[in-house]
Formats: structure tokens, sequence, C-alpha cells
């Protein structure tokens, strides 16, 4: 959980692969003699890379590198990130002079302070914008949304390709809900319509292809839903990957989603279950931002004992947070402030706390 997928641009892939014939022509290393004797990365990781079939962490790149250096062939790679699809941008100068616009305040260390607690963006994250450094997608619109600007004004955009992929993505944060967390399941139990309990809607998307699924499939999913539910009934398929809008009373829609936030529902007839997310109907607060609502919350409302395990808080501003008995296992912290926040008897094991500020918090 956290760790950013990265794949290569063209150059790189060209360079990786001169490495790798350099490394058969004169070595003669098979890569499964090359994993044992240099620490490499395995053959999997590897055909992910160079066939593009797949993303892979930033610590096998770093491995692929280390175990060449150790043959005395040098793979410089940090220029050769696709940071298109890895999800990053960053400001261009003009978006910076913007940024800094909406502070009135004028030293570098105020003008940090100033527009983190304007974004609760963390002040590295803010920090790297001001430096014209990339930032995730998610957090850049962050950032923009709170200061009231045109990400398009900001975002520095080198071709028409690029500006049409950074459309999309823009577009689709604002509809993606992102997994719903506790409060938003808890709220479905408010929503009354002329003295009558109303109806809820979700989407579940699942992995596979819908043309590709058994005529099984549908039978056991409907009679699973209707398991976690007598109201639970599917309104809508859509092709690519499965997504599935199904609609039920508060307490039924709950059922499943605690079963596939519990883990007790990861797959329906074998294909597994990518996310969940449920739509407006039902909702008091119609915002995309799930995760921001949710930092917000930690803030004004402190709690023992608060379950965010598997939660991406990266980049975000939690400093001060009382998070006393807290289960953050596996949740993203990246790049997250945590400056004197209370974390005693918290729960970190898998957590993810790459560049995460800790000082003087309370562990």
């Amino acid at each position: 959980m956290g760790h950013k997928s990265i794949k290569l641009t063209d150059e790189g892939l060209k360079k990786v692969n001169s490495a790798l014939d350099i490394l058969k022509k004169n070595f003669g290393h098979s890569w499964e003699k090359m994993t044992q004797d240099y620490n490499a990365p395995d053959q999997e990781t590897l055909k992910k890379l160079v066939e593009r079939s797949g993303g892979v962490l930033k610590q096998s790149l770093d491995k692929l590198e280390s175990s060449l250096f150790d043959l005395n062939i040098q793979l410089n790679l940090e220029e050769d990130i696709d940071y298109k699809v890895l999800g990053m941008l960053n400001a261009s100068q003009r978006g910076i002079n913007r940024i800094k616009s909406t502070t009135s305040e004028q030293t570098q260390s105020n003008i940090v302070k100033n527009l983190t607690d304007k974004t609760l963006l963390s002040r590295s994250v803010v920090r790297k914008v001001l430096d014209g450094e990339r930032i995730s997608i998610s957090s850049f619109a962050r950032m923009c949304k709170q200061l009231k600007l045109d990400w398009r004004e900001i975002a520095q955009i080198s071709s028409s390709e690029e500006s049409r992929y950074l459309e999309e993505e823009f577009r689709r944060l604002e509809e993606d809900r992102g997994s719903p967390n506790t409060n938003e399941i808890r709220q479905m139990n408010l929503k009354y319509e002329h003295g009558k309990e109303r109806k809820v809607k979700i989407k579940i998307k699942v992995i596979g292809d819908i043309n590709s699924v058994p005529d099984s499939f549908w039978e056991k999913v409907f009679a699973e839903l209707r398991r976690l539910g007598n109201s639970n009934k599917v309104k809508n398929i859509e092709e690519g990957s499965i997504k599935l809008t199904v609609e039920g009373f508060p307490e039924d829609i709950k059922r499943i989603l605690n079963s596939i936030n519990s883990g007790e529902l990861k797959e329906l007839d074998g294909f597994p279950i990518e996310s969940v997310q449920i739509l407006s109907e039902g909702l008091d607060d119609e915002t995309a931002e799930t995760k921001w609502r949710l930092v917000e919350e930690i803030l004004s409302q402190p709690l023992r004992k608060r379950s965010l395990k598997n939660i991406d808080l990266s980049d975000a501003n939690l400093s001060g947070a009382y998070l006393v008995n807290a289960d953050l296992s596996g949740a993203n912290l990246s790049d997250t402030d945590l400056i004197g926040a209370e974390l005693s008897r918290a729960k970190l094991s898998n957590a993810d706390l790459s560049d995460a500020d800790l000082s003087r918090a309370y562990l």
C-alpha cells in the first residue's frame, strides 16, 4: 500500500535493453545467476519493466541500477521515469508565482506555513511545489482547489498529449469518490425520505473482462448480493472492467461495504474486487475528496482507536493529530507531516513512512 508503480520512458527502456545486451555479450550471465550473485530484481519484475506489461516499484529500479553498477555498467534512470504513468505533475514558474500570490506572506517559511494551513498538504509537499518539483496529481488538484486556482494555468504541460491525459485525470478525480470511510457508511443511517428509508447506490469495480465471464457468473453474483441483504439489486452493468451499480437499503448496502472493507468479500465468483464507492445518492456531502474529509475529521475530532488500516493519508498535514491506539497498519503516510502527533500505542506495521516528518511525535 502506498508505493507508486513506475514505468520508463522510451529512452529509459533503450538504456535498460542496451545494458542487458552488454551484460549478455560480455559476461554471459543468465538472469537467474544475476539474481543470486548480484541481488538483481527477479525475472518477472524485469519483464514488466522491459515489456511495459506493468509498473515496478522504485526499490526494484534502484536494485537494478545497483546490480549492474557492481558489474561496471552504469545505468542512471532517474531522468527516465515516465511521470505521466506515475501520475505526477509539477507547476510552471508562472504557476508558482500564482500560488505565491494567494498569500500575503513574504518569507519562504511563512509562505509554506500559510499554504500548508490552507490546503492541509504537508510542508514537504508544499516546498516541492514551490521548487518546481513533481507531486501526485491528486495532491496537485487539492492545492489548486483549495487556493481557487485553475490547474491548467498552474501546471507545467509539455505537450497536447499530456494535456489530454491531464484533462482526463482531473475529470476522473472529480468523479471518483474513492473507498468509502466509516463516517460515510455511518451517514447512510440518517437518510430518510417522506418518512421512509431511502435507498443507496454503490459502484463495485471488478477486475476482468465482461465478455469473458462464464454464464454462471451473474447468477452467483446476484445470489451473493442477496445474501448480504434482500433489498440489494444490480441496477446497471458497465463494460470494460466489470462495474456493477448496486442499489439497496442502507443496512443492506452497509453489509456489502463492511464485507469488502474487512476483506471478507474479496472477489465475485473468482474475479477480484478492485474498488467500491458510494455514489452521490444517500450522502449529505457529495464532494469527491473523501481522503481530505478524513484528514479534516482526524484533526477536528480526536478519537482513540481510530481504524485507519490501509488508508491513504500521503502528503497530508497531520501535525498534532490525536492518533492514540490508532490502527495505521499498512497506511500510506509517505510525505505526511506528523509533527507532534500523538501516536502512542498506534499500530504502524507495514505503514509507508517514507519522507514522513515524525519530529516531536509521541510514539
